[in-house]
This record gives structure tokens, sequence and C-alpha cells, in this order.
């Protein structure tokens, strides 16, 4: 009889509560991309905000709907329109454009919803790329989760994602940290395809906005600084790994410049740019932009005083201050610092800011969207943000304060997005609110007002207009707008009145006056209108309304011979605008 076999257990660890989530990297993707979808799924039903997605979207759908079109996306400035009159040539753009074809040939139409659907989904995709960027760089699951978390909500980069034109930095974010995934698996792996990924990514970066070209001295610093051989080999093999690296590192650097050149003519032939006139703008931009430099930092960790449209007169140094004290505070009481690291991240985040500066238009804040990743990194480096990579089993009472906080942190900056989004719903709602959050904001009144007129709300103008002109009673165009909107509402004396405070601040705005002279018409007073119009050419002589209000005028006076120079008058300039 067979003896029976005896029974064996296998004795197995339970792992502790919490180990199978932060061991699971596709699990913490699954959760951020659910949670993003949560926070940001209303922005799907917004329609345009008409600063820029008008000019993108709507008067560039028959360009976007056309794939034969791409060489163009190449070869002009962004806000080039066919049969309209250029633009802004500081722009160029290209993968942008190719974004929005890509979107022009799945909607159909210019409807904004797959605009929107675009930009979250490329929203979400750069939490996941930095998530696998954190891991790579080598910092511990619980903290690269609790930052990609931080940054997937954090309300001042609601902007790159509720603003369909904010997928610039998207799209450059996506890119830049690509390009560096594959940096690090080809000097892990050293298989060539990583490496012209990793090539082809920085030139993806630099086309989809000029702030790629940073990437460069940031890998430079790496390779120099942070992979660079360990002082403690062996002499002569150390030596021959650093003569290796050298060789290597110039040979890339030759890569980098033979991707950047052809990126430089398409980019300046695009924008017929003068680079002497380039050159002076650039300077002269960052001495008058320098202290948004303190809006953007303060709005890195406070951003409480956010706006869609922030002028540098709105600057509180305060936010700016507290936001570099913490930081410094971090640093300073960590035991064991990496000042390689830091610096790396320090480095990261003013070069990437730096571009922001030489722009006109400043203060944007979805222009923070590819620093903060800099912050992220010198945080990661904090003492405070490493004790979050214990696990429960060695959970201990100073871990507490830094997981209160955290969460405090990403709960309050959850909330305080849910509550900024509805301001990117419509045209009304983006620009009240940059007049309601930056107090010297005065295109954003002027805009704001037009918006009205596009909707036939001239009462609502009107207000908007005197509410401008309290912050600057100066400004051109307010009191003329305003005048348009008393006609509109057959309220000529009053057209009459504002149209006299606008020519006595600004006596040769020909616009003004080709108001006043329809005032006059609306109002029986013919000679008086013709007065007017005789103005306004002798400032713009091309000014074809004025020409063909003369020349009715003049036809009604039975003036043969004034009329006929009229009708030849708005040929000339006909055919001079073909």
């Amino acid at each position: 009889m067979a003896k029976p076999k005896p029974t064996t257990t296998t004795k197995t660890t339970a792992k502790p509560a919490g180990t199978a989530f932060w061991g699971n990297i596709k699990l913490q993707l699954l959760v951020l991309i659910v949670l993003s979808f949560i926070l940001y799924g209303k922005a799907l039903k917004f329609g345009f905000n008409y600063l820029d997605d008008s000019i993108l979207v709507i008067d560039q759908y028959k360009l976007n709907s056309d794939y034969n079109n791409i060489p163009k996306a190449f070869s002009q400035h962004i806000f080039k329109v066919d049969g309209q009159a250029d633009r802004s040539h500081d722009y160029y753009r290209p993968l942008m454009t190719l974004s929005f074809m890509l979107d022009a040939h799945i909607a159909g139409s210019p409807a904004p919803y797959f605009y929107h659907l675009t930009n979250v989904l490329l929203h979400i995709l750069t939490g996941l790329l930095l998530l696998i960027f954190f891991k790579k760089w080598g910092v511990a699951p619980v903290p690269s989760f609790i930052l990609c978390l931080f940054f997937l909500v954090h309300p001042a980069l609601a902007q790159a994602v509720a603003w369909i034109p904010g997928r610039n930095d998207s799209l450059l974010a996506v890119f830049v940290l690509a390009s560096f995934i594959f940096l690090i698996r080809y000097l892990e792996e050293k298989k060539p395809y990583l490496l012209a990924l990793h090539v082809f990514m920085f030139v993806c970066g630099l086309f989809a906005k000029e702030n790629g070209i940073m990437l460069v001295p940031l890998i430079f610093f790496y390779l120099k600084y942070i992979r660079s051989p360990s002082p403690t080999l062996p002499k002569g093999k150390g030596v021959s790994s650093l003569r290796e690296d050298g060789r290597w590192a110039a040979k890339l650097g030759l890569c980098y410049l033979i991707c950047i050149l052809p990126w430089w003519f398409l980019r300046q032939a695009a924008l017929d740019a003068n680079n002497s006139i380039y050159v002076t703008n650039v300077f002269k931009n960052i001495f008058t932009n320098a202290p948004m430099i303190s809006q953007y930092i303060g709005k890195t960790i406070f951003p409480f005083d956010l706006s869609v449209l922030p002028t540098i007169r709105d600057t509180h140094y305060v936010w700016g201050i507290l936001a570099v004290a913490l930081v410094a505070a971090s640093i300073y009481f960590t035991p064991h610092k990496r000042w390689n690291y830091i610096i790396f991240g320090l480095l990261w985040y003013f070069l990437f800011l730096f571009p922001a500066l030489v722009s006109p238009f400043v203060g944007l804040e979805h222009r923070i969207y590819v620093p903060i990743f800099g912050f992220l990194l010198i945080m990661a480096e904090t003492d405070f943000i490493k004790q979050l990579s214990g696990s429960k089993q060695h959970f201990s009472g100073s871990m507490l304060p830094a997981y209160v906080t955290c969460s405090l942190f990403i709960v309050l900056f959850w909330f305080l997005t849910n509550n900024r989004l509805p301001v990117f719903k419509d045209r009304i709602s983006f620009y009240k609110n940059g007049t309601e959050t930056s107090e010297y904001g005065t295109f954003a009144y002027l805009t704001l007002g037009k918006q009205y007129e596009k909707i036939e709300k001239y009462d609502s103008a009107i207000i908007t207009y005197q509410r401008g002109l309290k912050v600057d009673s100066t400004l051109i165009m307010f009191h003329n707008n305003m005048a348009t909107d008393y006609m509109k509402l057959d309220m000529f004396p009053e057209a009459e009145k504002e149209i006299f405070k606008e020519l006595a601040q600004h006596p040769d705005n020909y616009t003004a006056l080709q108001n006043l002279g329809t005032v006059y018409k609306l109002t029986d007073r013919m000679d008086l209108a013709a007065e007017q119009w005789k103005k306004v050419l002798k400032i713009k002589k091309d000014f074809v309304y004025a020409n063909q209000e003369l020349a009715k005028y003049y036809l009604a006076k039975g003036d043969t011979l004034n009329y006929v120079a009229c009708q030849r008058a708005i040929a000339q300039a006909q055919t001079a605008g073909k």
C-alpha cells in the first residue's frame, strides 16, 4: 500500500497594503488618466475664447482641412490666413498647425469639441510621460506619482488645457520629455534606434515651439555633471571613458547643429525676420518683462492670483518671494544634497521660462507648463518629498507632515482648477475674467466690449468700455467704440459726444472721423458729414468707405467731376488691395 505523500505548505509573504499599486506603473498610469478625465472632462463642452483660437481653427479651417497644405505649415507663420491682412510674424509653430489639421479631419468641421479633446489628451499624455521620466530619473514611485498628480491638477496649467492655442506648450512638453526619456534609455541600453528617436523627438520639439532648443544645454549639463564617469574608476579607465564620452558628446552636438540649422532657416524665412530688429526687440522685451519672473515663480507654488490676461503691473511680489523662500528652505533642510541634480532643476525651470520674457505678449500662464518640470525635479531632491518614498511597513510619525501637506496641496489645487475651468467656456467668460482679475488689463476691456458687440449686447459693451476708461482715460478707440454702440441704439447725441472725446485725445483717428461723418449723415447734416470724410482721406487716402460716401454725396449734389474722382480713387484702392 502506497504511503500518502506528506502535505507541504508554501510560506508566502504578504505584500504590505499599497505595495501592489506603487510597484505597478501601469496601474498608476491608469489612475492618472481617470483622474485627469474626471477633472478636465467638462472642457470638452467649451466653445471658443476668441483669443487666437478663432483664427487658428475657424479662419484657417480651409487650410487645415486639406493635407496638401502640410508644406505651408513649415513655410509660413502660424497666423497666416489666405485672403486676409497679414498678422503677427512672431510665431512659427508648424507642428501645432499639423495638430489642427488632424483635428479638422477628425471633426469634419471647426466645431470646438475635438479640438478641446486633443488638448485634454495631450495634457494626460504629458502627465504619463512625466511619470515615466521620473522613473528613469530615479525618483521613487510614491514621490513620482504625487509630483505627477501635482502637475496634472495644477490650476495655473489649466490655460494650456482649456484654451485651445495653449496646446503649443503641451506639444512641446510631450516631445521634450520623450526626447529625454529616449536619451536616458540609449545611455542605458546603447541601442542606436533609441538615439535616433531621441534626436527625432528633439526636432519635433523645435518645430512645436522654439523653446525646444533649450533642451541642448540641459542635455550637455546632464551628460557632464550627472551621467559623467565615476571618479572612483581606475585612472586609465576613467581617462579613457572621459575621452570616449567627450568624443560622443561632440558628435551629439554636431547632430543637434545639423538639426537646428534647417529649422532656423525655415523659421527665418517663414517669419520674414529682420535679425537686427529681432535682437533689439529681444533685449528690450527682456528688460521690460523681467518683473514677470516673480509672477511665474509665485504661481508655480501659490496659484492664487490667476488671470487669463495678466499684465506686468499686476505683479504681486509677495507670492514670488514666498515661493523662493519655501524652495530654499526645503533644500536647506535636506541633509544629503545632490547639488548637480538641484542645479539641473533650476536650469530647466529658468531656461524654458526665459523665452516667455522675450514675447511682447508676456504673462500668459500656460508658459510655465514646461518650466514647472524643473521645479518638480528640485522638489524630488528635497528631504520633504523623499519622505514619501517610505512603505507602509516603515511608516513613521516624521513622514506624516509630508503626506498631509502634499494631500492638502493636491486637494486644494483640484478644487481651484475645477472652479477655474468655467472661465474658458466661452468668449464672454474668458474676457470677463481678464477684466476682473487684471487690475490694469485694458486689452481685456477692449476685447470684451468687442465680444459683446458681436452678440449685439451694446449696453454691456458700453459699460465695459466705461470701466476700461476708469483704468486709463487716454485709451485709444474706447470712446469711438462707445460711439458706434450708441449709434446702434439710435442714441446719436451720446454717440457724437463720445466721438468728440476720442478726437480730443487722438485727432488723427480716421476711424473716429469716419464715424462722426456717419453720425452727421444719420442726423441729416450731410455737408458736415462730407467735411469729416474729406478729413479722413487727408489722413488715409486709400480709405474706400470714405470715398464711397463722398461719391454718394457728390452724386446727390450733381457734382459729376468730384463724383468721377471718387470713383477713380475707389477703383485704384481696390486694385491695389488685390
